[in-house]
């Protein structure tokens, strides 16, 4: 089966908006599992909560100052606790390939105060 991409914007606490895109495939094998069980909807229904929930958890954990100045290191923990997530569910129905933080959108007056 080949990846699946998908891009999701999440509104974080203090008007942070975080822009995560995950890349996995469904194993065709459990296929009918997954319909039968969870259903089509399982992006919403399996994964999405789960991303937000951890991207939430992690960044909610850091002051403006420390995501503005460590982006790079933050978004790798968010990947890094999605990894675990997945492994420790034992998640039959897809292979999680990769998770990236795309884009962080901070409201105007936020990105003054961080820019100066």
């Amino acid at each position: 089966h080949p990846a699946i991409r998908y891009a999701s914007w999440m509104y974080l606490p203090a008007g942070l908006i975080v822009k995560v895109s995950i890349r996995f495939t469904l194993l065709e094998e459990n296929l009918p599992y997954l319909h039968k069980f969870i259903g089509t909807d399982y992006l919403e229904k399996l994964l999405l909560p789960m991303i937000e929930s951890i991207t939430r958890k992690i960044y909610g954990s850091y002051d403006a100052y420390e995501i503005y100045r460590s982006q790079d290191s933050i978004s790798g923990k968010v990947k890094s606790e999605i990894e675990d997530a997945i492994m420790a569910k034992d998640f039959k129905y897809l292979k999680f390939f990769d998770l990236f933080v795309l884009e962080l959108k901070w409201p105007e007056p936020v990105l003054d105060r961080l820019e100066e």
